[in-house]
This record gives structure tokens, C-alpha cells and sequence, in this order.
């Protein structure tokens, strides 16, 4: 389609690329701010509320406590290992598919990949960064 249609403006090959980017580009910003405007002129614009809507709660208790408190840092370790994982699929799904179009060179190339995140992996578990401990919190000492 846009081989047509750079053929029919008669462009070449040297700045159609960069003609089609900077067309999508443009296009882009243009959609974006019609829906963003569509979405400000559509909307409700109910900006009367009532003094229970604004309040910090609507379930009918006044906030209690703090809101910070010490939060456990395996739940993060845990995130980004998960992350981490998910970036390694991200990368073997696509390149799974075409393999055979890639050949060894690609194969090599996902072998060294795959060594590297699982001796991070290995070193994580020797590490104990999974397992999960509890800590008594400085809170629950005072």
C-alpha cells in the first residue's frame, strides 16, 4: 500500500522513508489531539459535587492509621523477576517464529541469550531472592 502510494506521488526511494515517518508521525499527533479534544467537549462536565463525594473515603469511616507503612521488599524482588521472564518470552516468541527464516547464526545468537538470564536466574535462587522470610517490622518492636 505504501509503495503505491509513494509511486503515485512519484517520490524516491532516498527520502521516502522518511517522507511515510514524518506523514505517520504528523498523523499521529493530529488523531491524538482531535480525541482528546472530542473527549473534553463530550464528557460530563458535572463539576458540582457534594461533600461526601470529595471526601478522602465514600465507604463511611474516617481514615485511621497511617497511609505509609513499611512495605516487604520480596514483593518487588518478586516483580521484577517476573519481569524479567516476561521480556524473555517477549524475545523467543517472535524469534521462535522465524527461525528457519534466520537460521544457526540466529539460534547462536538466542543460546547466548538464554544462558545469560538463566545465571541470573541460578544466582538469584543462590542468593535466596526467592524465598520468602518474614521480618518483624521496627513498628511491632516499639
Amino acid at each position: 500500500m505504501w509503495v503505491n502510494f509513494c509511486n503515485i506521488l512519484g517520490l524516491k526511494n532516498s527520502i521516502n522513508d522518511w517522507l511515510l515517518a514524518n506523514f505517520y508521525l504528523f498523523f499521529l499527533v493530529i488523531v491524538t489531539v482531535i480525541i482528546l479534544c472530542l473527549v473534553y467537549i463530550l464528557a460530563k462536565q458535572n463539576r458540582h459535587y457534594d461533600i461526601e463525594k470529595i471526601s478522602a473515603y465514600e465507604c463511611g469511616f474516617e481514615p485511621f492509621g497511617e497511609a505509609r507503612f513499611p512495605f516487604n521488599v520480596h514483593f518487588y524482588v518478586v516483580a521484577l523477576i517476573f519481569l524479567i521472564f516476561d521480556l524473555e518470552v517477549a524475545f523467543l516468541v517472535p524469534w521462535s517464529s522465524t527461525l528457519w527464516k534466520f537460521g544457526f547464526e540466529s539460534w547462536y545468537n538466542m543460546m547466548v541469550f538464554l544462558i545469560i538470564v538463566n545465571v541470573g536466574f541460578v544466582y538469584e535462587i543462590a542468593e535466596s531472592g526467592l524465598r520468602w522470610k518474614t521480618y518483624a517490622l521496627e513498628s511491632d518492636h516499639a
